[in-house]
C-alpha cells in the first residue's frame, strides 16, 4: 500500500471541499496537425537523445553480448560518451628524454599508429557492426593527468614507468599540445579506415569542480588556469585538424549548477592554504611558479552569493566562450533514500533547472545577440542517490535509487526537449558497469557504484572478474522512450507541473505526459487535428514507482506496458511517473499548419551594455520588486506568450497576492495558483510553478512563468515585478508561440451539482507474466458521471502492482486481488490475478555449426527472445558424449572423432542446436630444427616442431644413443654427462616419426668473464611477417610475432657462448625471441613483461650459441610470441664467451657454408667446406660394386691454402653405429685441391666390398663428409650427410629420362625486366632515382627504332605514373635510353629520376590521395611497326628514405599439398599440378628441365626404384625470376593405385633449373591416389523436362576454395552479418577476383548452382564459369553487407559424373570496390518431376531429414503429436524425447545441415 504522507487527496491539491462539488482534472490538448517548431527544428533525434554513457569497446561489455544487442537492436539506443580512453593513453604516454616534464609527442605518434592496428582494427565484427552507433560520440578528459594540478599523488603521475620515469606535468601548455597530437594520431579521420571514429564533441576537461575546487583533492590551479586551459586545447585542435575534419570543442562540463551560491565549501579558504597543504615553503622556481598558478583574483569573493556565476559560469563565458564551439552542462538532483524523499534533497528539475537554464542563454544573448547562440551538449543528467558511496549503501536497497534516476531522467529529459535548437546532445548518466567507480571500505567492502546501468550482488568482493551481472531497472528509461520518433507537434497542459510533448511519425501519434508533483494528478487528454482519422491501436507505457515493493526504502519502479482497448479520455499520473501513449490511426496524421516558437531576451536588469560591454559586469538586481524591458518583439497575429522570470525567492510563500504583484506595459498579470498544505498541514493557496513549490523550504533561485495575452504586447514592453519573499531578480525574458491558425485551449470545468456513480465493474484477462502487464477496463454507470477518477490498489503489490489506470503488471509468482475504488469511496470491485513467469519464445545460440579438433573447447553464448525472461537457465545435452560433451554453461569440448549435435533448451522448451563435427589431426612429422652444445655441467632444451603444428597427438618418446656423454628425459631436457658427442633421438607415438640431433658436450673450462655488447640499433637486416624492426636510437622497437633482425657480428675466437639480450614489453602473455647463428636455431626463451617498452630486463636467450671458427658470423633473433601481437623493444645483446670448442666438434656442426663456393675466396672470407648438394646424395640409391661420385666446395681462408696431410680433400663414406661409434672407412681424394685457395673438389669412392644398407647390422648405417687441412693448422670437416642408400649389386637404379629438346625457335618481340619482384619489394627515396634493368628483343630480323611518347623521344620509352583507383593517370615521368636504337636485343640498365619536369619531387607514396598509387612500365616500337609493352609493376614505393630490396631464397613449392593427397584422380584423366618458384636474386628459370619440370613417378615400397615416370613440362617459366608453373600430368594407361603390386605408391614432385647452376627440387607428396574409370560411358547430355524437381543437393562453404587470383589479389577469409548471425565468408574480393573450387559431382545430369551471399555495392556481379567455359553473370546486390540473400548463378547446367573446376569471378557493372561476400554455394540435381517415396523422418516434406525435422521431432515428441512406433529408437516400446538422438540418426544431410 502506498504511504500515507503521499496520499494527498487529489480534491485538496485542486479545491475540492464537498462530494457534490468535483473540480475536473488537468486538461492537456494535442493539436496533431500543428508542428512545433523552434528554430527550424522540429524532429525527435534518437541518435542525439537517446544514448548511452559509454563507447563500443568499453570493457563494460565484455560477456554482455545479450545486453548490447538488446539496448542497440531492440531499443534502438546509441554511443554517447567516453572520457577514459584518452587519460589512459595520456598515462601510457612517455616523458620526453630531452624536455623533462613534457610529454614524449613522437612516442604519442608512434603508439597511435599501434593501436589503430592492434586495438581497434583488430574488434570482432560482432562489435563493429555497433560502429554506425558511435558517430556522434562525446569524449574529453578527466581531472589530473592532463589538466596539471601538480599532483605528485601516484595515481596522478603522467608517463609510464621506463627509463625516462613517470612526472608531474606542470604546464597547461604541454598538456593542451598533447590533446591535440592525440587527436590527430589515434582518431580516425577523411580517407582511413583505422582506429576510432572522431568524436563530434571534445570536452575540454569533465567536472573540474568534483576534483579542482575541493579541498579534499591534491591541487594546485586556479580558475584563470582552466579557462586558459580551455583557450589553449581549442586553439591545439584547430590548429591540428580540418574545420571539417576534427571535433567540436566545448566546455565547461560544470557538475552542480547553484548559480546563487558562494563556492563550494570544500575549496581552500586562501591561496597559503591550497599551495602549503601539500608543498612546504622552499624558496626557488617550484616556489614562484606554484604560487603564479594559484594566483587569482577570486580569492577574496570565492564566499560571496552569486560566485557560481559571478566568477565560474559566467567568468568562463567571459574568458574562453568565443573559443568554444558549444557549452557543456551536467544536471543533477541530489535524492536522499529513506521514507521521506524530499527530506535533506536538493531538486533542480522544474524551475530550478529552468532558472539555471534561462540565465546561461540569456547571457549568451546578450553578448553574442539571440541568432548566434552557443549550442549545449547536456552530457550527463539524472540523479544522485544520497550516502551512494558510503558503507551503509550496500544494504540498503539500491533498486529504489533506480526509482530516483528514473523519475529524473524523465523530467529533466522532457525539459530538454524543450529547447531542441539549443540542445544538441544529451545523455542520461548511467555507465554500463562503473567498475571504475567502486570505493572501498574501511574493512576493503567493495561498494558498488549505483549510478550504473548493471550491478552484481557479488559486490563485497573487490575482484569483479567472473562475477554475475545483471540488468538494474534503470533500463526501463530506454524501454519507455523505444519506439518514439517523428515531428513535434503541438501540445499544452493546464497545469505547469504536468509535463507534456508528443511526437508524429506516419500513422503513429506519441504523447508523453509527466508528473513533477508528488501526488496523484488526472489528465484530461483532448486530441484535436484528427480530421476523420480513426485510431486502430494504443499501447500504453507507465513508468511509475510502485509502493511496498521494497522491504527498506518506498518502492522500486515499475514498468507497465499493455494495449488498451480505446484510446483513453483520461489518465492519472501518479508523483514522478511517466506515461507514453503510443497511438496507431489508420491513416497517417497530417501535418497542415505550424506554430513556430521564438524567445525575445530582456535588456540588463541592471543597466549594463550589450556585447564586449557585458563582460565582466554584473546584470542582476537585488530587492523583492524590479522593472526590466524586453525590447524588438514582433506580435503575431495569432499564438500565444509567456514571460520568464529567473529570480531567488521562496517559491511556496510567494503566494500573497496582496503583496506580490506582475504587470506588462501597465496591465496586471494573472499568476496561476493551486492550493497545497504547508509544512503546518494547512491548505494554503499559492502560485502554481513547474515542478513541487513545497521542495524548496527556503529562498533559491527558481522560474516564475506567466501566461500572457497577445493583446498586452507591444513592440518595447515594460515588465514590472514585485515578489515578497524575491532576493534578487537575475534575468526576464519572453517565450511566444506564433501560429497559423488560433488554437483553442482546454480549460477545467467544475460540476454543482455532480452526477455520481451508481455502478463500477472491471473486465479484463486474470493472468499476466512475471515484468508483463494486463489492462483491466473499469465501466463506471452511468455514463454521464462527472467524476469517473478511479483509486486503484493490489492486496500484495509483491505478486501484482497495478496503477492508477488499472495497467496490473506481475512481480512475483501467486494470486492475488486487485480492487477499484471511485474516488469518493462510493463503489467498490474486485479482480483476481494470476501471475505466471515468462518463458522464452526463442533462444539462438552463437554458433550454428563448429568443426573442431580433439581436446579443443568452444564456449557458446546465447540471446534469449524476450529480453526478460524470468529465468535464463539452459539444458544442455550433446546426442553423441563420445565425440562432444557440453557444460551447464555451454563450454564444449571435443572428446573423439565424429558427428554430435549440441542442444540448448530453455524453461518451456525453446531450444536451439549446434551441429559439431569433430576430427583428430594426423601428425605427419617432427622435426629437431637444430644441433646442441653443452658445456658441463649443463642442459639444453630441445624443441620439437610438429607437422602440422595443430596435430592432436604430440606425445613423443626420448632416447640418447650415449647415456655416458648425455641424457634425456621424456620432456626433451638433456643433461651432459661427460665430453664427447651423442644422437638424441624423438620418436612420434602417432605414426612413429623420428627426428635427432647431434649434442657434443664440452668439458668445462675456466670461463673467460669478458664478453662484448652489440647494440641493438645496429642491425644490418630486418624482415618478417609484419615487415620486421623499426630502429631508434637506442634500440629496436615495433616488431610483431615472426619478424626478425640480423647482425653481422665479429667473434674473436671460435667457442660457445651465451646471449643475453636486453628487451622490454608492457604487453602479455607469450612474448618471446629466437636467436639463429648462420641460419641455424641455436635456443629461444620467454621475454617477460617489463610494464613499459622502455623498461629493460636482461633475459638469457641461449646457453648453445656456437661459434665454430673465429670471424664474422650471422646472428638472427626473432619474435616468437602470441601470433599478430606487438612483442617487445630490445636494447642490446650480450655474448658471454663460456668455453673453447675441445674436443673438436662432431662433424654436423662444422663450419657454416659460403654463399657462392664456386667462387675464389675474397680476402677477409672464413675457411669453410660443404657438399655441393646435401639432398642429392641423400635422394640417389647407391649400388655394391661402382662408385659414389662426391663433390664440395672448399675454402681454405683469408692467405690460407690447402695443405697435403689430408691429401688434398679428403672424402669419407663411413659405416657407424647407432651409437655412432666408426666400423669401416672407404675413403677417396682430390689432391688437385693441394695449394690452392678455394674451388671445387671432386672424386669417386669405391663401393667394392661394402655390404648394401639394408644388410647391414640393426642400426648400423653410412655416413658421407669430408675433410681438408688449411695452411692455418685447421682441419676443417664437412657438415656430412646420412644415411646414404647402397644397394646390392646388381639392382637396377632407375635414372631420370632424358629431356627432349625444344626446335630452334625464331625469337618473339619481348620486354621484361630483371625481376619484378625487386621493384615491388624495394622502397625508392623521394626525389632520388628509380635504377633499373631490363631485357629487350625485337624479334628476328627486326631492331628497336626511335618512338615518341608524352613528348620524349628515343629507343626505350620507361614510364613511371600517379594513377587513380579506377587506373586513370594523374601524371607521369617519362624517361628514354636511346643505346637500344638499332639493336635486336639487349639488356640495359638506367637510373629514372623520381622527379616531375615541372612539378618537382615525386611525392610521397603515403602523402598521395586516397587510392592512388605509382605503376612502372615501359615501352619500344620494333622496325616491323610494332609495338612492346612492359607489363605493369605497381604500386611502386616512394618515401623519404629508400630500402633496398632483399631478395628472396630460391625455392619450388605446391600450391597445395594436401590438394594432391585428398583428391582421388582417375585413369584416362590428367593431374592439373600447380607449384610457386622463385629462381633467387638476378636469377632465371633455364631450359635445362623445360622450364619447371612435373613428375608423376611410380615407386617401389621401399623408395629403392623408379618403376615408371609420367613428366609435363611448363616452358613459360623459363627466363622467368619467379611465378606460378601449371602443367597436366597426363593419366592414360595408368594402373589405378589398388592395382599397383604390392607395396608401389604414386609420388608427385617436380624440379627446375636455375641461372645459379643449381637445381632446385620440389619436397613432393605420396601417396597421390589414382582410380579406375568407369566402365559405362556417359550419357549424352539431355534438356531438362519442362517441370523438374529438386534432386539431392550439396553444400560447400564458400570460403572453402582450392585456388584464388585475380586482377587484385584474389580473396581473403573474413566475417559478415548482424551480430546474431556471422558468417565466415569470402572477403575483400575486388573487381576481377575469382575463387576456384575442385568438386566431384556425385552423377551425370543437370544442376542448377545458387550462392548465398551480400553485398552493399549497387554494380556488383558474379560470373559463373565451369571447366574453363564462361556460364552465366548474374547481380549480387542485397543492400548491405550484413544481410545475406541466395542467388542463383546458373538455373541449369549440365555435368558429367566426376571432378570439375567450378569459378566464381567478382565482376562490375560499373566501377571498383568491394564487389560481394560469398558465404556457400549450392549444387541440386535436377531431376524430373516423378513421385518419390516417403523418407521416413522427413517431417516438413523437403525432401531431406534435417535439422529442421529434429526441431519438429522434439516438439512432437513433447506435445504427444507423434507416436508412430517406427521412431521408437531405443525400443523401449514407446516415443519420447529419449529418441530424439536416435532420430538425428536419419538424417540425410550432413551433421543434420538445412543447407
Amino acid at each position: 500500500m502506498k504511504k500515507n504522507y503521499l496520499k494527498l487527496l487529489i480534491a485538496s491539491a485542486i479545491g475540492l471541499s464537498v462530494n457534490n462539488i468535483h473540480a475536473a482534472a488537468v486538461k492537456v490538448d494535442i493539436n496533431l496537425d500543428v508542428k512545433h517548431e523552434v528554430k527550424g527544428v522540429s524532429n525527435f533525434n534518437r541518435e542525439k537523445h537517446i544514448t548511452v554513457h559509454s563507447n563500443l569497446t568499453e570493457g563494460d561489455w565484455q560477456g554482455e553480448a545479450d545486453v548490447m544487442n538488446y539496448l542497440m537492436n531492440d531499443l534502438d539506443v546509441y554511443f554517447g560518451r567516453d572520457n577514459g580512453m584518452a587519460t589512459w593513453i595520456f598515462k601510457a604516454t612517455a616523458q620526453d628524454p630531452d624536455n623533462l616534464g613534457k610529454p614524449d609527442l613522437e612516442d604519442l605518434a608512434n603508439f597511435g599508429q599501434w593501436h589503430k592496428d592492434n586495438m581497434y582494427d583488430v574488434l570482432p565484427e560482432s562489435i563493429r557492426a555497433y560502429e554506425a552507433r558511435s558517430n556522434e560520440m562525446i569524449m574529453g578528459i578527466t581531472p589530473h593527468g592532463l589538466f596539471p594540478t601538480q599532483s605528485y599523488w601516484p595515481k596522478d603521475l603522467a608517463g609510464k614507468e621506463d627509463e625516462t620515469g613517470q612526472y608531474v606535468l606542470r604546464h597547461i601548455e604541454d598538456g593542451a599540445e598533447w590533446v591535440g597530437e592525440y587527436l590527430d594520431n589515434f582518431m580516425r579521420k577523411d580517407g582511413e579506415t583505422s582506429g576510432v571514429l572522431m568524436p563530434k564533441y571534445w570536452e575540454v576537461i569533465n567536472e573540474p569542480d568534483m576534483d579542482i575546487n575541493v579541498g579534499r583533492t591534491f591541487v594546485m590551479s586556479s580558475f584563470e588556469q582552466l579557462f586558459e586551459y580551455h583557450n589553449l586545447v581549442a586553439e591545439q585542435i584547430k590548429d591540428k585538424l580540418p574545420p571539417d575534419q576534427r571535433p567540436l570543442v566545448g566546455g565547461m562540463t560544470w557538475g552542480l549548477h547553484d548559480l546563487e551560491q558562494g563556492d563550494l565549501s570544500e575549496r581552500f579558504p586562501t591561496q597559503e592554504r591550497a599551495v602549503r597543504s601539500r608543498y612546504s615553503y622552499e624558496a626557488g622556481t617550484l616556489e614562484d611558479y606554484l604560487q603564479e598558478i594559484t594566483s587569482s583574483e577570486f580569492w577574496a569573493i570565492q564566499d560571496d552569493k552569486y560566485f557560481q556565476w559571478d566568477a565560474i559560469w559566467k567568468g568562463f563565458m567571459d574568458a574562453s566562450g568565443e573559443n568554444m564551439d558549444f557549452y557543456s552542462i551536467h544536471l543533477y538532483d541530489w535524492a536522499q533514500m529513506g521514507n521521506n524523499p524530499r527530506q535533506g534533497s536538493t531538486f533542480r528539475r522544474g524551475m530550478k533547472t529552468e532558472a539555471i537554464l534561462d540565465m546561461v542563454e540569456w547571457y549568451d544573448a546578450q553578448v553574442n545577440g539571440k541568432d548566434n547562440l552557443k549550442p549545449w551538449v547536456v552530457s550527463e543528467y539524472g540523479a544522485i542517490a544520497s550516502k551512494h558511496g558510503k558503507l551503509e549503501f550496500i544494504t540498503n536497497d539500491y533498486r529504489y535509487a533506480d526509482w530516483l534516476h528514473l523519475r529524473t531522467f524523465n523530467q529533466m529529459f522532457m525539459q530538454l526537449l524543450t529547447r531542441p535548437s539549443q540542445v544538441v546532445k544529451s545523455m542520461p548518466f548511467s555507465p554500463i558497469k562503473g567498475q571504475w567507480g567502486l570505493l572501498t571500505g574501511p574493512a576493503g567492502e567493495a561498494i558498488r557504484y549505483e549510478a550504473s546501468l548493471m550491478q552484481t550482488d557479488e559486490a563485497l568482493s573487490e575482484n569483479y572478474e567472473g562475477a554475475d551481472w545483471y540488468v538494474t531497472d534503470k533500463i526501463q528509461w530506454y524501454e519507455l522512450w523505444s519506439d518514439v520518433k517523428g515531428t513535434r507537434v503541438d501540445t499544452h497542459s493546464s497545469d505547469p507541473d504536468i509535463q507534456v510533448d508528443a511526437y508524429v511519425d506516419g500513422n503513429h501519434t506519441y504523447l508523453i505526459l509527466n508528473n513533477l508533483e508528488w501526488y496523484d494528478i488526472p489528465v484530461d487528454l483532448s486530441f484535436m487535428g484528427v480530421n476523420g482519422n480513426t485510431v486502430k491501436s494504443v499501447n500504453m507505457k507507465h513508468s511509475y514507482l510502485a509502493e511496498g515493493l521494497s522491504d527498506i526504502n518506498l518502492g522500486r519502479p515499475v514498468l507497465a506496458e499493455a494495449m488498451l482497448e480505446n484510446l483513453p479520455e483520461t489518465v492519472t499520473l501518479e508523483p514522478g511517473s511517466t506515461i507514453i501513449l503510443d497511438i496507431e490511426y489508420n491513416q497517417d496524421v497530417a501535418i497542415t499548419s505550424l506554430s513556430n516558437e521564438k524567445k525575445y531576451y530582456g535588456e540588463s536588469l541592471s543597466g549594463a551594455g550589450k556585447g564586449e560591454a557585458a563582460k565582466g559586469q554584473i546584470h542582476r538586481i537585488s530587492g523583492s520588486s524590479m522593472t526590466g524591458n524586453i525590447n524588438g518583439v514582433s506580435i503575431p497575429e495569432n499564438g500565444e506568450a509567456t514571460l520568464r522570470i529567473a529570480a531567488e525567492f521562496y517559491p511556496f510563500h510567494a503566494a500573497k497576492p496582496t503583496n506580490n504583484t506582475f504587470t506588462i506595459n501597465g496591465h496586471t498579470l494573472a499568476v496561476p495558483t493551486q492550493i497545497n498544505p504547508n509544512a503546518s498541514g494547512i491548505e494554503v493557496e499559492h502560485y502554481d510553478y513547474m515542478g513541487p513549490e513545497v521542495d524548496e523550504g527556503s529562498v533559491s533561485l527558481n522560474l516564475i512563468e506567466i501566461p500572457i495575452p497577445l493583446e498586452l504586447l507591444e513592440e518595447d514592453n515594460v515588465v514590472t515585478a514585485t515578489v515578497a519573499s524575491a532576493r534578487v531578480f537575475t534575468a526576464i525574458s519572453l517565450s511566444i508561440w506564433e501560429m497559423d491558425t488560433p488554437l483553442n485551449r482546454s480549460a477545467p470545468q467544475t460540476c454543482n451539482p455532480c452526477v455520481a456513480a451508481t455502478d463500477l465493474s472491471l473486465a479484463g484477462a486474470s493472468s499476466v507474466a512475471i515484468k508483463e502487464s494486463i489492462a483491466l477496463t473499469a465501466t463506471v454507470l452511468p455514463a454521464n458521471t462527472d467524476n469517473k477518477v478511479i483509486a486503484w490498489s493490489s492486496a500484495d503489490v509483491k505478486i501484482a502492482a497495478v496503477d492508477q489506470n488499472g495497467l496490473v503488471t506481475g512481480t512475483g509468482g501467486g494470486t492475488t486481488t486487485i480492487t477499484a475504488t471511485m474516488q469518493d469511496g462510493s463503489l467498490a470491485t474486485q479482480h483476481q490475478v494470476t501471475v505466471t513467469t515468462i518463458q522464452a519464445s526463442n533462444i539462438m545460440l552463437s554458433h550454428e555449426s563448429a568443426a573442431m579438433v580433439v581436446d579443443e573447447s568452444l564456449q557458446l553464448d546465447v540471446i534469449f527472445t524476450p529480453f526478460n525472461v524470468t529465468t535464463k537457465m539452459l539444458t544442455w545435452e550433446s546426442s553423441n558424449e563420445a565425440v562432444a560433451t557440453v557444460d551447464n554453461n555451454g563450454l564444449i569440448t571435443a572428446v573423439g572423432n565424429g558427428d554430435t549435435v549440441i542442444t540448448a533448451t530453455a524453461v518451456g522448451g525453446a531450444s536451439d542446436v549446434v551441429n559439431v563435427n569433430v576430427n583428430s589431426y594426423a601428425l605427419a612429422g617432427v622435426d629437431l630444427p637444430s644441433t646442441s652444445v653443452i658445456v658441463l655441467p649443463g642442459t639444453y632444451q630441445a624443441k620439437v616442431d610438429f607437422l602440422p603444428a595443430n596435430a592432436t597427438d604430440k606425445s613423443v618418446t626420448w632416447l640418447t644413443s650415449n647415456h655416458t656423454i648425455a641424457t634425456v628425459d621424456q620432456n626433451g631436457l638433456i643433461t651432459g654427462v661427460a665430453p664427447g658427442a651423442t644422437t638424441i633421438k624423438v620418436t612420434s607415438n602417432d605414426g612413429g616419426h623420428e627426428d635427432s640431433i647431434i649434442v657434443n658436450v664440452l668439458a668445462s673450462a675456466s670461463q673467460d668473464t669478458n664478453s662484448f655488447v652489440v647494440e641493438a640499433e645496429t642491425m644490418n637486416n630486418t624482415g618478417g611477417a609484419f615487415a620486421g624492426f623499426n630502429t631508434s636510437d637506442v634500440g629496436i622497437n615495433t616488431n610483431q610475432t615472426g619478424d626478425w633482425a640480423e647482425f653481422g657480428v665479429d667473434f674473436s675466437e671460435a667457442g660457445v657462448y651465451q646471449l643475453i639480450l636486453d628487451a622490454g614489453t608492457p604487453t602479455a602473455p607469450e612474448n618471446g625471441a629466437a636467436v639463429y647463428v648462420n641460419g641455424v636455431l641455436a635456443g629461444s626463451a620467454s621475454i617477460p613483461t617489463t610494464g613499459s617498452w622502455d623498461v629493460m630486463q636482461s633475459t638469457v636467450i641461449s646457453n648453445n650459441i656456437l661459434i665454430p671458427a673465429a670471424g664474422q658470423h650471422t646472428i638472427r633473433i626473432e619474435s616468437i610470441g602470441a601470433e599478430a601481437k606487438w612483442q617487445w623493444n630490445a636494447d642490446k645483446m650480450r655474448f658471454v664467451f663460456i668455453s673453447s670448442l675441445s674436443p673438436t666438434l662432431d662433424p654436423d656442426v662444422a663450419a657454416p657454408e659460403p654463399e657462392e663456393p664456386e667462387t675464389p675466396t675474397e680476402p677477409g672470407v672464413t675457411a669453410s667446406l660443404t657438399l655441393d648438394d646435401a639432398s642429392k646424395y641423400l635422394a640417389a640409391t647407391y649400388v655394391v660394386g661402382e662408385t659414389l661420385p662426391v663433390t664440395a666446395n672448399y675454402a681454405a681462408g683469408t692467405g690460407q691454402t690447402v695443405t697435403n696431410a689430408e691429401g688434398g680433400v679428403k672424402f669419407f663414406l663411413r659405416e657407424m653405429t647407432s651409437a655412432w661409434s666408426v666400423v669401416k672407412d672407404t675413403v677417396a681424394f682430390d689432391a688437385s685441391a693441394i695449394g690452392q685457395t678455394s674451388g671445387i673438389a671432386s672424386a669417386e669412392i669405391p663401393l667394392t666390398g661394402l655390404l648394401p644398407t639394408a644388410e647391414l647390422p640393426s642400426g648400423n648405417f653410412y655416413f658421407l663428409y669430408a675433410a681438408f687441412q688449411s695452411t692455418d693448422g685447421q682441419t676443417y670437416k664437412i657438415g656430412g650427410v646420412q644415411p646414404i642408400k647402397i644397394a646390392a649389386e646388381g639392382t637396377e637404379v632407375p635414372t631420370e629420362p632424358e629431356e627432349p629438346t625444344d626446335p630452334e625457335a625464331p625469337a618473339e618481340p619481348s620486354f621484361v625486366l630483371d625481376h619484378v619482384n625487386k621493384y615491388l619489394n624495394s622502397v625508392y627515396a623521394k626525389g632520388g632515382n628509380l635504377d633499373l634493368t631490363a631485357e629487350f628483343n625485337a624479334g628476328t630480323d627486326n631492331t628497336v627504332v626511335s618512338s615518341s611518347f608524352g613528348g620524349v623521344n628515343g629507343g626505350l620509352l620507361f614510364i613511371l605514373q600517379e594513377l587513380r583507383a579506377d587506373g586513370s593517370q594523374v601524371k607521369r615521368v617519362v624517361f628514354a635510353d636511346d643505346s637500344s636504337i638499332g639493336s635486336q636485343n639487349g639488356t640495359v640498365n638506367i637510373s629514372l629520376p623520381l622527379i616531375h619536369p615541372t612539378q618537382g619531387d615525386l611525392k610521397n607514396s603515403e602523402d598521395l590521395n586516397a587510392g592512388h598509387y605509382y605503376n612502372l612500365t615501359a615501352r619500344f616500337k620494333s622496325s616491323d611497326g610494332s609495338t612492346q609493352l612492359l607489363a605493369n609493376v605497381s604500386p611502386i614505393i616512394i618515401a623519404d628514405t629508400a630500402i633496398p630490396f632483399e631478395p628472396a631464397e630460391p625455392s619450388l613449392t605446391l600450391d597445395d599439398d594436401n590438394k594432391y593427397l585428398s583428391t582421388e584422380y582417375v585413369v584416362g584423366e590428367s593431374i592439373e599440378v600447380v607449384a610457386n618458384y622463385d629462381a633467387g636474386a638476378d636469377h632465371t628459370v633455364t631450359a635445362a628441365q623445360g622450364g619447371v619440370k612435373f613428375f608423376l613417378r611410380e615407386m617401389t615400397s621401399d623408395w629403392s626404384a623408379v618403376v615408371k615416370d609420367v613428366l609435363a613440362f611448363d616452358a613459360s617459366a623459363i627466363g622467368q625470376s619467379s611465378g606460378t608453373a601449371t602443367a597436366n600430368l597426363s593419366l592414360a594407361d595408368l594402373t589405378p593405385s589398388a592395382d599397383l603390386p604390392d607395396g608401389n605408391f604414386y609420388f608427385l614432385f617436380a624440379s627446375y633449373a636455375s641461372t645459379d647452376g643449381t637445381t632446385y627440387k620440389i619436397g613432393g607428396v605420396a601417396p597421390i591416389k589414382i582410380v579406375a574409370a568407369e566402365v559405362e560411358e556417359p550419357t549424352e547430355p539431355e534438356t531438362p523436362v519442362e517441370e523438374t524437381v529438386d534432386g539431392d543437393a550439396f553444400t560447400i562453404e564458400a570460403e572453402s576454395f582450392d585456388a584464388t587470383g585475380g586482377r587484385v589479389s584474389g580473396v581473403t577469409i573474413g566475417e559478415r552479418g548482424i551480430p546474431t548471425d556471422r558468417r565466415t565468408v569470402t572477403d575483400s574480393n575486388q573487381n576481377g577476383d575469382w575463387v576456384d573450387y575442385y568438386l566431384d559431382f556425385p552423377a551425370d545430369g543437370f544442376y542448377r548452382i545458387d550462392m548465398v551471399a551480400s553485398s552493399a555495392n549497387v554494380n556488383s556481379q558474379a560470373a559463373l564459369s565451369v571447366d574453363g567455359e564462361f556460364v552465366e553473370e548474374v547481380a549480387i546486390v542485397t543492400g548491405n553487407q550484413a544481410v545475406f540473400e541466395s542467388f542463383t548463378l546458373t538455373e541449369s547446367i549440365y555435368l558429367t559424373a566426376g571432378t570439375h573446376t567450378i569459378r566464381v569471378e567478382a565482376t562490375s557493372a560499373g566501377g571498383n570496390g568491394w564487389m560481394w561476400f560469398g558465404d556457400t554455394l549450392t549444387f541440386t540435381q535436377l531431376i524430373a518431376n516423378e513421385p518419390v517415396e516417403a523418407i521416413l523422418g522427413d517431417l516438413d516434406g523437403d525432401g531431406d531429414v534435417d535439422t529442421l525435422d529434429v526441431r519438429l521431432f522434439q516438439i512432437g515428441v513433447r506435445n504427444g503429436e507423434i507416436t508412430d512406433l517406427n521412431f521408437d529408437f531405443n525400443n523401449d516400446g514407446a516415443v519420447d524425447t529419449r529418441d530424439v538422438r536416435g532420430f538425428t540418426g536419419l538424417c540425410t544431410r550432413a551433421r543434420c545441415s538445412t543447407n
